[in-house]
């Protein structure tokens, strides 16, 4: 028997339909990805204390966090509006 000939395989291969919060998904992966821009700024540019530092570090992610969160919000919204 020819090796992988008992795996069914379809001509187009495995797909799932796109999620509505694929947007944010990408807002979420900037967010993480400016996090060390802004401790790199704020550390060696700004050359900040520590409790400074972590001021800004913080209130960076409860910004981050926060406009997430109201987008999520905001994007259920829709979609319960566009489902019902």
């Amino acid at each position: 028997m020819e090796k992988g000939a008992s795996v069914a395989r379809r001509g187009r291969g495995f797909s799932v339909d796109p999620s509505p919060l694929n947007p944010l998904k990408l807002e979420l992966g900037i967010a993480l990805l400016l996090a060390p821009v802004v401790w790199l700024l704020a550390e060696h540019y700004l050359r900040l204390p520590l409790p400074r530092l972590l001021v800004v570090l913080g209130g960076y992610g409860f910004a981050a966090a926060l406009w997430l969160v109201i987008r999520v919000r905001r994007r259920l919204g829709e979609i319960e509006r566009d489902g019902a």
